[in-house]
């Protein structure tokens, strides 16, 4: 996390990341685990790249414990954590798993490898601005706390691409059936992809994880049915059809006992929720 001085120009700015870190620090510690925040010297976001500033940014990497996440506070920030991780030989996301805010297509893809983001949900600020305002102007109306937007769904990329697990069969039997969770896949597929017997495999695959292969190949389809339902406007045949699922039929009756609802009422519901 960065947090930007205090300016008159940036005062809002460095109030909402003084509040993000301090809600991510509680999270990460009610886990268990430590968090710490890098406090850049840098008065302005144009100032955040400035050898100056990432100087410090590359001896605070340097510093801290490994592995770790770090989440920046805008994406292009996020690239320059992995540049300067790679200058230094520090494998992301081996040693150093990096997350950005914003999603900005041009930025995260342009990185190596490509990075995780936060996508904002800028339509969904803009309708709870007017709502605010119009209260305010009609009923001289004064919020008293923050209105928090919630985020669009994680983009996952690369840059967050790991694995607690030690056994290296396992993470690789993972990534595969995530990849692959746009088209139809089978226990036997995932299968082919390995070394070791089935029997072998399905045994450290269960201790690993706690769940079987064929328990994990219906989840993956199922999580990527979820983000097409909510990011597209394609139909539910065609939700089935890009989610990998061989039929709308085997879509509804997998999607309702993993979820409980059927693939129209999570839709539904869910876009029903105020933002």
């Amino acid at each position: 996390c960065l947090q930007v001085k205090e300016q008159t120009n940036y005062l809002a700015a460095t109030m909402l990341i003084n509040i993000l870190i301090g809600q991510t620090g509680l999270t990460v510690q009610a886990a268990g685990f430590k968090c710490e925040a890098f406090e850049t010297l840098a008065t302005g976001w144009e100032k955040l790249h400035e050898e100056q500033n990432l100087s410090g940014v590359a001896e605070w990497l340097r510093a801290l414990p490994k592995p770790v996440g770090i989440l920046c506070c805008i994406d292009s920030m996020a690239y320059e954590v992995i540049r300067l991780s790679r200058e230094r030989r520090l494998l992301v996301p081996d040693r150093i798993a990096v997350c950005g805010v914003d999603n900005r297509l041009w930025i995260c893809n342009l990185a190596n490898p490509a990075i995780t983001s936060i996508p904002l949900d800028g339509a969904a600020a803009g309708r709870g601005a007017i709502r605010l305002l119009v209260r305010m102007i009609r009923r001289r109306y004064r919020p008293q706390a923050p209105v928090y937007i919630p985020p669009l769904p994680l983009e996952a990329r690369g840059s967050t691409d790991v694995y607690s697990f030690a056994d290296a069969e396992v993470v690789r039997v993972i990534r595969y059936i995530r990849d692959h969770a746009n088209v139809p896949i089978s226990v036997e597929d995932v299968l082919a992809q390995s070394f070791i017997s089935r029997r072998g495999l399905e045994i450290r695959y269960k201790e690993a994880t706690g769940e079987t292969l064929q328990r994990s190949i219906w989840r993956a389809h199922t999580e990527r049915a979820k983000q097409l339902l909510l990011e597209s406007q394609l139909s539910i045949a065609e939700v089935a059809d890009q989610a990998g699922f061989s039929s709308h039929a085997v879509f509804n009756v997998r999607f309702q006992r993993e979820t409980g609802t059927s693939p129209t009422k999570f839709r539904r519901r869910e876009l029903r929720k105020p933002r």
